[in-house]
């Protein structure tokens, strides 16, 4: 799959970054690239990415507390931080959905919540969907272009 800056309707647009996801082993296996558009459609599709943390100095602190002999405390910061970081990502992606005309029902449960028995699934690098922890590179260039302040569009395709 492959994300595209935006340029001029006339001129080919510029490939940001390319993501190799693979395919469920079986004979009708998925691939997260099935879920966009195909580049030749007519029409424009979108993803969102998002990156989250509980703050730039969570491991460091971790650490001082290990040095410290503080095994718990340090074993304490992370599991927060990452507990902190989980809870923020479910947190903007109910946003997205809402942003994006797909609210959750006003009856769901947190039980579905937590099973995502809603529209649009969130995947994360390192996880069986995209395994390749290497592809992370690609979103971060992506996101290092938002913080830039230049429009990366939505346009993606199967590279392959």
């Amino acid at each position: 799959m492959e994300l595209l800056a935006p340029v001029s309707r006339r001129a080919r647009r510029v490939r940001c970054t390319r993501f190799k996801f693979g395919r469920q082993p079986k004979s009708d296996g998925l691939c997260l690239s099935d879920y966009v558009l195909d580049a030749e459609e007519s029409r424009r599709d979108h993803i969102a990415m998002f990156v989250v943390t509980a703050g730039e100095c969570v491991r460091s602190h971790s650490e001082e507390a290990k040095q410290r002999g503080e095994f718990l405390m340090a074993h304490a910061l992370q599991a927060l931080a990452i507990e902190t970081a989980e809870g923020c990502a479910e947190w903007l992606h109910r946003r997205i959905r809402e942003d994006w005309g797909f609210p959750d029902a006003p009856t769901m449960t947190m039980q579905e919540r937590f099973t995502s028995r809603y529209r649009g699934k969130r995947y994360s690098f390192g996880y069986p969907a995209c395994p390749n922890l290497e592809d992370q590179a690609g979103m971060w260039k992506t996101a290092a272009a938002g913080r830039d302040r230049r429009e990366i569009d939505g346009g993606v395709h199967d590279g392959s």
